[in-house]
């Protein structure tokens, strides 16, 4: 399958800071700044940036990730693109970032696709925010109505040749989209537990430091 997508270029550059996001008229204020992993900055853009995934390839993710799950113990699940527009994306990325840095330490990326020095993974929806302020974007996920909403992240790593030019060069990251999934209300639960074969789920720190 064709799985190619162009990057836009981050900022790579941590700060200490509060961003304030406003949805619906609420302000959700979401911690920013220095995250440490034994002594080293998480090579890590501090924001999160959206590209909004192409139809056919999300439903290329979709499909791959309905094998996964199916495999993990929900022979009846299913998966699909769940229908979300940019701006919708844009609005919850904040959040989507904010549970990806809280805990470097939790498994939560599950592997789909390499490509080059880019990886694709899936990240079950899992935080508290996700309930109160973007329950438009999200709908049911963390097991409500035994369904999950599943972020879909590319990250792209630097290059030996590009370490070489800049030391300080990061690994960069985006969302493509959210993909809903049937019939696993306890998936978010479980994909902790794999910890090695094809449906291995990884750490953010196993991501940014192999």
């Amino acid at each position: 399958m064709h799985l190619h997508c162009q990057i836009p270029s981050l900022s790579a550059k941590f700060i200490l800071l509060q961003v304030s996001t406003v949805l619906a008229g609420n302000t959700v204020s979401i911690p920013r700044g220095h995250h440490d992993l034994d002594g080293f900055s998480v090579p890590f853009s501090q924001d999160l940036p959206v590209t909004e995934g192409k139809t056919p390839v999300l439903h290329d993710y979709a499909r791959n990730i309905r094998v996964r799950v199916n495999d993990m113990g929900y022979p009846n699940s299913q998966v699909s693109v769940h229908p979300l527009s940019s701006d919708g994306l844009r609005r919850i990325a904040p959040t989507v970032h904010f549970q990806m840095v809280q805990n470097p330490d939790k498994k939560q990326f599950l592997f789909i696709h390499k490509q080059g020095p880019a990886t694709v993974h899936a990240v079950p929806l899992t935080h508290t925010r996700f309930f109160g302020y973007h329950r438009k974007e999200v709908g049911t996920f963390a097991g409500e109505s035994y369904s999950q909403k599943l972020a879909i992240i590319r990250f792209t790593h630097p290059t030996q040749a590009t370490r070489t030019v800049n030391t300080q060069s990061r690994t960069q990251a985006e969302i493509y989209g959210l993909l809903h999934v049937t019939d696993a209300g306890t998936l978010h639960d479980t994909m902790p537990a794999i910890t090695e074969g094809r449906n291995k789920v990884q750490t953010l720190r196993e991501i940014l430091h192999p």
